[in-house]
């Protein structure tokens, strides 16, 4: 996308950089996004912030339509969120979290960051305490409900063990690497489940009315929800520090 204010279309966002993103900029007065080109990057190396081109189109319009005072011109910053700073996305990230814990996730995994920041440990406390809600659940006649071995399980994966504080949160402490044990994960679910990674090269065949024609039917199919499927709603943290 190019310039516009940054906003999250909340039922389509796949996750949220709860950091913001280095490869975009954004305005310090009117918040309007656009990507990081070699030329910001170069202003900003040399010590200088380029102006807003959303700011300046804006002011020439109002003085040649009004010959009114100049506007206030904004100048452009990498699109991250520093410590202690709003979110810009404050609003929209909240949303979604109302909506992710409804759907009461199965399982959380936390990596890449100490859990040290104050809103990031409440994030993370809301989120597995539906976590482990999920995995205590029992049926209408009042008896345990049959879960899988991963369910209801908050995992963090970092260096340096969690504190005190997360002991009766979370149940399992990766020590180790997050790129090498997400590749290990990878690497182990490929071998044990190789049809969640199977592509459809082509189309279902389904009515001769659609106006299409089938000329081969597909040797296997992606197999998604359902007997044998996961079937798993999954929250991840991953954070740059």
């Amino acid at each position: 996308s190019g310039k516009k204010k940054s906003k999250l279309k909340v039922k389509e966002v796949r996750n949220v950089q709860l950091h913001g993103d280095i490869h975009r900029v954004r305005c310090n007065f009117c918040s309007a996004e656009m990507p990081c080109t070699e030329e910001h990057l170069h202003a900003f190396e040399n010590g200088k912030a380029p102006n807003c081109p959303e700011c300046t189109l804006r002011c020439k319009s109002g003085l040649i339509c009004s010959s009114a005072r100049a506007l206030k011109i904004g100048t452009l910053r990498p699109a991250i969120v520093l410590y202690d700073e709003p979110h810009p996305l404050g609003d929209d990230i909240g949303t979604i979290q109302t909506m992710d814990i409804a759907r009461k996730p199965d399982m959380l995994i936390i990596m890449g960051t100490s859990l040290k920041v104050h809103g990031l440990k409440k994030l993370v406390k809301d989120f597995a305490k539906v976590v482990h809600a999920t995995g205590t659940g029992t049926t209408p006649s009042g008896t345990p409900k049959a879960q899988k071995s991963w369910q209801g399980k908050v995992v963090f994966v970092n260096k340096t063990p969690p504190g005190s504080e997360w002991s009766d949160i979370i149940d399992y402490h990766v020590a180790g690497e997050t790129d090498v044990w997400v590749d290990k994960v990878l690497e182990d679910w490929k071998k044990m489940r190789p049809s969640d990674w199977e592509i459809q090269q082509t189309l279902d065949h389904t009515e001769e009315s659609s106006g299409f024609k089938v000329v081969k039917e597909a040797a296997t199919k992606t197999k998604s929800k359902g007997k044998g499927g996961l079937g798993l709603f999954l929250c991840v943290f991953i954070l740059i520090r």
